[in-house]
């Protein structure tokens, strides 16, 4: 099973992901990736860089290179067998390359605190799944500052503001 893991995130893991820049995929969203199954409770830290590049079709002169990383503390705490506690410190950094020049951010990013509920355990052999459902709050901790109306005074792009 490691080695077919192995191969997966090999074949996977360094391709190129083409996306549409509006999307949301800037520093200030929410990432939960993969929780891992732990029995008490656990501290990690974790990076996550992403780039996208866009270009006027019209007007190749405008474009934008953008490269945001989020590096991240972040930590659980079983409290029962059925209750979970989870909490997410990001601080983020931006970088945009644009035809206008360069701009740059960095900054604490939104503070997340979950609560999960296990709702479903199966267990058979070496198998075990398990289906949480949950929620929690997004504290407002990261700045979002856009003035539309002086662009030159900020990164000018939700997506590269640190909060939402």
């Amino acid at each position: 099973m490691k080695k077919v893991l192995l191969v997966f995130f090999l074949l996977t893991g360094f391709n190129r992901v083409y996306a549409c820049e509006i999307c949301g995929c800037g520093v200030g969203n929410f990432y939960l990736g993969m929780v891992p199954k732990f029995n008490s409770k656990f501290v990690g830290v974790r990076y996550r860089s992403i780039n996208y590049k866009s270009q006027m079709h019209d007007d190749p002169s405008e474009y934008s290179n953008d490269h945001y990383q989020t590096v991240e503390i972040w930590g659980g705490w079983n409290v029962s067998n059925k209750v979970q506690l989870m909490t997410f410190i990001p601080y983020q950094f931006s970088q945009r390359i644009t035809d206008d020049g360069d701009k740059f951010s960095n900054g604490l990013g939104d503070i997340t605190i979950l609560t999960n509920f296990n709702f479903w355990n199966y267990s058979a052999g070496n198998v075990n799944h398990l289906l949480w459902l949950g929620g929690g709050v997004k504290l407002p901790t990261g700045q979002y500052k856009i003035n539309f109306e002086d662009p030159d005074n900020n990164l000018g792009d939700p997506n590269a503001q640190a909060g939402t």
